[in-house]
């Protein structure tokens, strides 16, 4: 499987992802728009805090 090059969005791509996200679309769709896979887009809107990881808790 071939690796693609990185791709670091600048500030008016990260303004679209995150419009097209308040707007409903999916993470498949937006990353689509970009010729991406939706990993990529997930990394970009978990950096300005959509998503928040689940608190860790141990076991009883």
């Amino acid at each position: 499987m071939k690796q693609r090059k990185r791709i670091y969005y600048n500030p008016q791509q990260r303004a679209i992802i995150w419009a097209r996200y308040q707007l409903g679309d999916s993470l498949n769709d937006i990353a689509k728009f970009f010729d991406r896979f939706h990993s990529s887009i997930q990394g970009i809107l978990a950096k300005m805090g959509v998503y928040k990881t689940p608190d860790k808790t141990r076991s009883a």
